[in-house]
């Protein structure tokens, strides 16, 4: 009795100890946006003076805004970002989404803050009609959140996200005399 608990107390010790697979901790870089509180504001013509949504094709009005965007890479890791997506929310829903891609992607490195080139965010008469039927009134003001997520990757190419950034906009069709 005494050698089967020896040889018990032996075997749970030898399995407890046993070698297993080492882990290896790996740094995930981690990319913020820096918040720009600013409200967007688009000013959208209507060229043809019929309406925003009874626009020409051929003589559309649009507002072009530029938004830079900047980064900082938190953890001193390197990483690659490849991409900018931004989304018009209205009362919770999304009116339209959008991706730009940089060809060459932009590398973050030690802990820097860096400057992503200009976004050129447009608003042609369809949207801006979409946004002001979407927001409950067809009164030439439409209103909602611009919301921008910057999509990166690290040394292994495994793709990440950032927390999306929101900022207010207002469209607006402005006066003609």
């Amino acid at each position: 009795m005494k050698n089967f608990l020896y040889l018990s107390i032996f075997i749970l010790f030898t399995i407890s100890c046993s070698v297993g697979p080492i882990p290896v901790y790996y740094t995930q870089p981690i990319v913020k946006v820096l918040d720009d509180t600013l409200e967007v504001v688009f000013s959208v013509p209507d060229k043809d003076a019929s309406g925003w949504n009874r626009y020409n094709p051929s003589n559309i009005g649009s507002d072009t805004v530029y938004i830079s965007p900047e980064v900082y890479e938190k953890t001193g890791t390197k990483s690659f970002i490849e991409k900018i997506e931004y989304n018009f929310i209205v009362d919770g829903n999304s009116v339209e989404k959008k991706t730009y891609e940089y060809d060459i992607p932009i590398e973050t490195v030690d802990k820097d803050t860096i400057s992503l080139p200009e976004l050129m965010v447009i608003v042609n008469e369809q949207l801006a009609y979409n946004i002001d039927i979407e927001d409950g009134y067809a009164d030439n003001v439409g209103n909602g959140i611009l919301e921008l997520l910057v999509y990166y990757t690290d040394l292994k190419g495994e793709q990440f996200s950032t927390v999306p950034i929101r900022r207010k906009f207002k469209v607006v069709k402005p006066l003609t005399y």
